[in-house]
């Protein structure tokens, strides 16, 4: 909570006893029970003040009496109407509050809390919401991109569909494509160890028919590993232009 500027200060205090210094949190002490216009009239200042977003009043109430309906009403009245949010959180949240009190509240458009916890988690939610707007609303637009013109009609291998992201100015990891498993092989040790190899074929898309992927350590395992996973896919894929394989740097750590 900011601090009581001078004027606010000077306001509050006012309307407060002598032996009662306006501070934050503001309390009123005991002497609020035989006046409760003090509520009102140390509660009116604050939402008009630029300092607070908003107001958050935590009262002790009591059990339904009398006593207890004056009191919320004095708390209620200079709440209605406030241009900025405002809570009512009590102190004990068990206690038989004064249906009056909640349905008043209710109507007024007030939160009602049956602890000042609740109620602050509630306006920490309101506040971080009310920022979000504020910076959604200073947000500079995005240039638009200029996308490079798609060749063909038919579905992008991943090696192809990684290119075209490049071209975007999408960071993807580092990657080659290469022929045939010798060419595989010499471009996994150009890129270095260890590395994925990934069979590339427009009959092979990833969501329909999973492509072959091996992760190999050494020159010797590169070819050697993902020709056993060709074999494993159940498939005859014959290498040719039109199917490749892309070598591409495998994380140390972490998911992929």
């Amino acid at each position: 909570m900011p601090p009581l500027s001078p004027d606010l200060g000077a306001t509050i205090q006012a309307e407060l006893p002598d032996f009662v210094n306006a501070s934050k949190p503001l309390d009123l002490t005991a002497q609020a029970i035989t006046h409760p216009e003090m509520y009102k009239r140390t509660i009116k200042p604050l939402p008009a003040d630029d300092a607070y977003g908003s107001l958050l009043l935590a009262v002790i109430i009591g059990e339904a009496s009398d006593f207890a309906v004056a009191k919320g009403k004095a708390c209620l009245e200079p709440l209605m109407g406030s241009p900025k949010p405002a809570v009512l959180g009590l102190l004990g949240d068990e206690v038989n509050v004064p249906a009056s009190i909640i349905s008043d509240a209710r109507a007024a458009g007030i939160p009602f809390y049956r602890s000042p916890e609740r109620a602050l988690r509630a306006l920490a939610r309101l506040t971080a919401y009310g920022r979000s707007l504020k910076r959604a609303a200073t947000r500079q637009a995005v240039p638009p991109i200029s996308a490079p013109p798609l060749t063909g009609q038919r579905t992008l291998t991943e090696y192809a569909s990684k290119s075209y992201l490049a071209k975007l100015g999408i960071q993807i990891p580092r990657g080659m494509l290469a022929g045939n498993l010798l060419d595989a092989s010499e471009a996994a040790a150009a890129i270095g160890f260890p590395v994925a190899l990934k069979l590339q074929a427009r009959r092979c898309r990833i969501r329909a028919t999973p492509a072959p992927c091996c992760l190999v350590s050494t020159m010797r395992r590169s070819s050697r590993r993902l020709g056993r996973s060709c074999s494993r896919s159940g498939r005859d894929i014959p290498i040719s232009p039109s199917t490749a394989f892309s070598s591409r740097p495998w994380p140390r750590a972490g998911l992929k």
